[in-house]
C-alpha cells in the first residue's frame, strides 16, 4: 500500500510523460484540497501524457477528485490521461468527483480502459465528474457498479464515448447534442435507455446501437459477488 501526507503532485511539461503501475494507493487525504491521491497538472498545449496502469485506488479523500484531480495551466488541447486495468473503490469527495474530476474548462483527453469503479459513494456525487470538462472522454471495457452516479456532465460540450462497458449507476447532466455522444455494445441500467426518437438533452443509449438494458439491481447481482471478492483480496494484501 502507498500512502503520502499530501497528494502526489505531477506537473507535466512539453512532451513529457509519466506512468504509475502495479501500485495499491490507499487511505490518502487532501482535506479541503484537490486530488486525494494524485493532483495532475499539464502546462498548456504540450502533448504530455500520464498513464495509470494496474493501480488500485482505495479509500482516498479530497474536496474534489477523491482519487485523481486533473488541472492545467492555460488551455490544453493535446494532453492525455490514460487509466487502464485499474480499480477505484470507496473513494470520496466532499464537493465533486468521488473518484476523478477535472478543473473548470480544461480540454484534456481522458481514456478509461479495462477499469472498475466500485462503490465510490458520498452524497450523490459522480464517480467521474465531467461537469467542467471540455475535452474528449473515451470509456472502453469498463464497469461502474455501486457508485452514487457513474458520470456527471455539465453545460459545456463534452465528447463522450462509452463502449463494451457495464453501468448500473445513473448518468447525470446534459450533453449538447448527439454528435458528442457514442454508446454501443454496453450493458446499462434501464433508466439510461432512450425512450423516444426525439433524443434527449441528457445521456441516453439506443437499443439499435447494440446496447442491452437491465434493472440496476439485476446488473449488481450479476457482478457484485465477484467484485466483493476482488476488494477483499486487496484488503488482505
Amino acid at each position: 500500500n502507498v500512502r503520502w501526507k499530501r497528494p502526489l503532485r505531477l506537473l507535466l511539461g512539453k512532451k513529457q510523460w509519466v506512468a504509475m503501475s502495479n501500485v495499491h494507493v490507499k487511505g490518502n487525504k487532501a482535506e479541503g484540497a484537490n486530488g486525494g491521491a494524485v493532483f495532475l497538472a499539464y502546462r498548456a498545449d504540450n502533448k504530455a501524457e500520464a498513464t495509470f496502469d494496474k493501480v488500485f485506488f482505495e479509500r482516498n479523500e479530497a474536496a474534489n477528485g477523491g482519487a485523481i484531480y486533473v488541472d492545467a495551466i492555460g488551455d490544453p488541447s493535446r494532453n492525455t490521461i490514460n487509466i487502464t486495468n485499474s480499480t477505484f473503490t470507496e473513494n470520496e469527495a466532499t464537493v465533486s468527483g468521488n473518484a476523478i474530476t477535472t478543473a473548470s474548462g480544461k480540454n484534456v483527453r481522458i481514456n478509461i480502459i479495462n477499469s472498475l469503479f466500485f462503490e465510490n459513494e458520498n452524497g450523490n456525487k459522480a464517480a467521474v465528474d465531467l461537469s467542467n470538462h471540455r475535452g474528449s472522454t473515451y470509456v472502453l471495457n469498463s464497469t461502474f457498479i455501486g457508485n452514487d452516479v457513474a458520470f456527471e456532465f455539465g453545460v459545456e460540450p463534452a465528447r463522450f464515448a462509452l463502449h463494451n462497458s457495464v453501468v448500473s449507476d445513473g448518468i447525470e447532466g446534459t450533453l449538447s447534442g448527439s454528435r458528442n455522444l457514442q454508446a454501443g455494445y454496453n450493458l446499462l441500467e434501464d433508466d439510461l435507455k432512450c425512450r423516444s426518437s426525439g433524443g434527449s438533452s441528457g445521456f441516453c443509449a439506443r437499443e439499435a446501437d447494440n446496447n442491452e438494458f437491465l434493472d440496476a439491481e439485476a446488473i449488481k447481482g450479476l457482478h457484485e459477488k465477484k467484485l466483493s471478492i476482488l476488494c477483499a483480496e486487496k484488503d488482505n494484501e
